[in-house]
C-alpha cells in the first residue's frame, strides 16, 4: 500500500470509530426527551417497537460477529465491527428505555387540557 492509501485507511477508521462512538450518545440526548418515547409509544402498533429492536439486536450480533471473523484477515473492518457495536448499544438502549417506559404517563398527558383553556 501506498503512504496515500494508508493515511485514507486509518482516516476512515478514525472516522468511523468517532461515528461509532456518537451513536449511543447521540440515542442518550433523543431519549432525555420524554416526548420520544411518548410518540414512540402512542404511533406505533403494539409489539412493533420491541420486535424491530429485538430483530435489529440479532441481524447487528449476527454481523458483528461475522465483520470480527473478517476482521482478523482485515484489520480495515474493526471499524465496521466499532460501527456496529455502536448501534448494537444505541438499539439495545433504545429497547431498554421503551420498556422501562410507562404508557400511563402518555394517555395522562394526552387526555390534559392545554393550560391556556379555561377549564369546563
Amino acid at each position: 500500500m501506498s503512504l496515500k492509501q494508508e493515511l485514507l485507511t486509518w482516516g476512515v477508521t478514525v472516522l468511523s470509530c468517532g461515528l461509532a462512538l456518537a451513536m449511543p450518545i447521540f440515542m442518550w440526548r433523543r431519549l432525555r426527551r420524554p416526548e420520544t418515547l411518548r410518540e414512540a409509544w402512542i404511533y406505533s402498533r403494539p409489539g412493533a417497537v420491541v420486535a424491530c429492536c429485538v430483530a435489529g439486536t440479532a441481524l447487528l450480533a449476527v454481523a458483528g460477529v461475522f465483520m470480527g471473523i473478517l476482521a482478523i484477515t482485515s484489520p480495515f473492518l474493526w471499524a465496521t465491527v466499532a460501527l456496529i457495536a455502536g448501534a448494537l448499544v444505541a438499539v439495545v438502549w433504545f429497547l431498554v428505555r421503551y420498556l422501562a417506559f410507562d404508557p400511563r404517563d402518555a394517555v395522562e398527558s394526552i387526555a390534559e387540557p392545554a393550560s391556556d383553556e379555561p377549564p369546563t
